[in-house]
């Protein structure tokens, strides 16, 4: 079986078909590196210094659009 033909089998399943002469082992690369990414990205979040990271940017985030909004608001058209 040619890689493109596997490539294109494995569309179905979420998995990209090969664009521009990449060929199946460098997709294959490429999901790995994101599904590798993510889970090392997983444990940082999810450690105690992730979980107050991740409240303390998500409290600025919406301390600054509730401000944006107040400031939007009140202003004369």
């Amino acid at each position: 079986m040619s890689g493109s033909l596997i490539a294109g089998l494995l569309t179905g399943y979420g998995i990209a078909m090969p664009v521009g002469g990449a060929s199946l082992t460098d997709v294959i690369e490429t999901e790995q590196l994101l599904a590798g990414g993510g889970a090392l990205l997983g444990r940082v979040l999810t450690s105690r210094k992730g979980r107050v990271a991740t409240a303390l940017t998500s409290s600025a985030l919406i301390t600054g659009l509730a401000a944006h909004l107040l400031v939007s608001t009140c202003r004369p058209p």
